[in-house]
């Protein structure tokens, strides 16, 4: 990305953010340039973090962020397909586990893998979908088109479906959607049945649809 478009795309990034967006900005640098921080005043203490360390507590309690902007802007600046090609986009749920957090709202069972034998493989926490274009050559690096928490009244179907429902649209025509076994079933078929893309799923041999 050249110095122009980096700096276009910085200034259409902070008109996303609706409330206390300097705070929020700042944070986002601290985030991307801070390598595993293990404690939140490590944030404060960033070379992007400017602010006082109470702007931390300002960014994550009061910012606010237009979504419906900020999908655009990602989908705007998304890798444009080779002639002939056709985008490949990605979809996936992820958990973030959070088992001391007891005031941490609307904390459901998230999936957790290595437990104990015997132990149900699951932890309290949340789990965020993601929409992503996945790149071509393969790589480690995805270009992320939008990112949702699953809260505990939805599924991660009803989730998925609108975030590519919602998106669509900015892409170019008919994409390929891939996704897991999650996905590969008659629920999350009914409900992207009519989107304009195509899907590659994973589904268990024994699936009925």
């Amino acid at each position: 990305m050249d110095t122009t478009t980096l700096r276009d795309y910085r200034q259409a990034l902070y008109a996303c953010f609706t409330r206390a967006g300097d705070a929020l900005f700042e944070v986002a640098d601290a985030l991307l340039t801070t390598a595993q921080p293990q404690a939140f005043i490590e944030l404060s203490q960033a070379a992007g973090f400017r602010r006082g360390w109470p702007s931390l507590y300002a960014a994550f309690r009061d910012g606010q962020i237009d979504r419906v902007a900020l999908r655009r802007l990602f989908a705007r600046h998304a890798p444009v397909p080779a002639p002939g090609a056709r985008l490949v986009l990605g979809l996936g749920t992820s958990p973030i586990h959070r088992p001391e957090a007891d005031t941490f709202a609307d904390r459901t069972p998230v999936y957790a893998p290595n437990l104990p034998p015997g132990v149900a493989p699951t932890r309290p926490g949340w789990a965020f979908s993601t929409l992503v274009v996945l790149p071509d050559p393969v790589s480690s690096w995805t270009y992320t088109l939008d990112n949702q928490r699953v809260p505990s009244t939805e599924t991660a179907t009803a989730v998925g479906a609108a975030q590519v429902a919602g998106t669509l649209p900015l892409l170019p025509p008919r994409p390929l959607l891939v996704a897991d076994g999650h996905y590969g079933t008659a629920k999350w078929l009914a409900a992207t049945a009519a989107l304009p893309c195509d899907q590659l799923l994973r589904a268990k041999r024994t699936a009925v649809l």
